[in-house]
């Protein structure tokens, strides 16, 4: 699951889930709110691939020592 818990945790009516959420138990009516780039999953890979592309440049120098 996106939310990390480690242990299942109990939703209830008008309660928000994400996708991957597993039911362990019992039917779900489910309203989808958000699809394709407005979802959190892509959200997190977008933010992810900004900090990629601005993270700084390091310039490694060749040092021989004699």
């Amino acid at each position: 699951m996106i939310t990390g818990e480690a242990i299942p945790i109990a939703k209830s009516h008008g309660d928000r889930v994400i996708g991957g959420t597993v039911n362990e138990n019992g039917c779900l009516l489910i309203k989808v709110t958000h699809i394709g780039s407005e979802t959190t999953l892509s959200q997190f890979v977008q933010i992810v691939d900004v900090a990629q592309l601005a993270r700084a440049n390091v310039s490694y120098t060749h040092t021989t020592h004699c």
